[in-house]
């Protein structure tokens, strides 16, 4: 994320966007997003404390209060023949995360006096010399 994202006004608006693709984006919780027009959000893999998650977070142009996706680059249509905008099997999300997670690159986070990489196998608790 760039700090002053809800500045930044050089981004893809939500009409010039498309479906189940994916997007380079700022955003508070992620990098990475597929573009779920029906839904008018982007699906990203979010990570809170050790937690890694599906979850979807609203484009800007949608909602003056809750919108928090600007949208900077097409990456890619997103590789999948399942239904995104429920996803109801747990191999389905585990899928859909690891895309993700491999798109945004590896994260490091420290919770209280442990640290953890994110990446696309999810989260893990790693040692202080892999941390640095």
């Amino acid at each position: 994320m760039i700090i002053g994202y809800k500045h930044y006004k050089d981004y893809i608006k939500f009409d010039d966007l498309e479906d189940r693709h994916t997007y380079k984006i700022y955003c508070r919780n992620s990098s990475v997003g597929i573009f779920l027009k029906e839904n008018k959000s982007f699906l990203i893999s979010r990570i809170k404390f050790t937690a890694n998650y599906l979850f979807e977070e609203i484009h800007w142009d949608m909602d003056d209060s809750f919108g928090t996706v600007k949208p900077i680059e097409k990456i890619e249509k997103a590789p999948f023949d399942f239904e995104l905008n429920e996803i109801k099997e747990q191999d389905q999300a585990e899928k859909v995360k690891k895309y993700l997670n491999k798109l945004e690159g590896p994260r490091k986070l420290k919770v209280m006096d442990k640290q953890y990489v994110v990446d696309e196998d999810g989260v893990r608790e790693v040692s202080i010399d892999t941390f640095l």
